[in-house]
């Protein structure tokens, strides 16, 4: 189901959460205002209506899909090249963690938590709120001689540090340490 090239990918820009204030669709629909970019989101939450008319505002075309299974979710990764996460905040991020495994070239704000699973133009991209994220996305997209590596590079970091394989192992040690 993973592809090995992204080049025959859905080029919009897919994010994945709660229509809530802390994932920062606000940002995101400021940001792209009045630009080319199509934005399709999975996720359901209060600001619905609120989104909607932002997007509207920003002369933005923003696709709202809903709530979908975790497992069409998986499928729906592997379909889309770039991921974006705008969180305010997060704990270890589900959404980044489950693109990257699905090769999706990953878009995450600078806070600690994306941080750490994001090595910044080697297997994703972090962004800072003070940035120009229409830019930084156009940038990289005309690139499309650095996506296969990029998304390779994601997909790598998962397999080694994220499989569940690892995780075992991990708890394992942790376990052995104990007796």
């Amino acid at each position: 189901n993973k592809e090995r090239s992204i080049s025959n990918r859905n080029e919009n820009i897919l994010m994945v959460g709660r229509l809530e204030d802390q994932k920062n669709y606000d940002y995101v629909f400021e940001s792209f205002k009045d630009s080319e970019f199509v934005i399709d989101i999975y996720g359901s939450g209060s600001k619905k209506k609120e989104l909607k008319k932002l997007a509207f505002k920003n002369n933005l075309t923003v696709n709202f899909f809903g709530n979908v299974e975790n497992k069409d979710l998986l499928n729906i990764y592997s379909k889309y090249k770039f991921l974006l996460v705008a969180s305010k905040f997060e704990g270890n991020s589900k959404v980044i963690l489950e693109g990257m495994g699905s090769g999706c070239i990953v878009f995450a704000s600078n806070i600690s938590n994306n941080s750490e699973i994001i090595v910044n133009q080697v297997n994703g991209y972090l962004f800072d709120f003070s940035d120009d994220l229409k830019s930084t996305i156009s940038n990289v997209q005309n690139q499309p001689e650095i996506h296969d590596l990029i998304s390779k590079n994601a997909l790598e970091i998962i397999t080694d540090k994220y499989s569940m394989d690892r995780i075992i192992e991990e708890e394992y040690k942790t376990y052995s340490n104990f007796r």
